[in-house]
């Protein structure tokens, strides 16, 4: 995921570069790894499934159905939390759930689709 991470910042600056024709800046890619760290963070609770099964002595199948469930049930729960801070109105909240739960439907069908 860091790498992921990486190249998605480091293509962000070059993408700034090429049109507003601009000169290498670290401190412009530092901002951009600042900005992009969601991508990062976004993985620590499937990475951690996986360490936890691994660490429990399950196969490797097992370890990445958890990490696929984690993501999943991270998109709701997050959408939940973002709703819920934002106060939203009970439509809107349950509109933000039902998106995050597509999302999860989603993966759960391409993973289907490729194994």
């Amino acid at each position: 995921m860091v790498l992921y991470w990486f190249a998605h910042s480091y293509s962000d600056v070059l993408g700034l570069r090429l049109t507003e024709q601009q000169r290498f800046s670290w401190q412009e890619l530092g901002r951009t790894f600042a900005r992009d760290w969601s991508i990062a963070g976004g993985s620590s609770l499937p990475l951690l499934a996986i360490l936890l099964a691994w660490a429990a002595g399950a196969s490797q199948s097992t370890a990445l159905t958890a990490a696929v469930w984690t993501v999943v049930a991270s998109l709701i729960a997050f959408e939940l939390a973002a709703g819920i801070l934002s106060r939203a109105k009970p439509l809107e909240l349950a509109l933000e759930v039902l998106v995050g739960t597509a999302m999860g439907l989603a993966i759960l069908a391409l993973r289907a689709l490729l194994h």
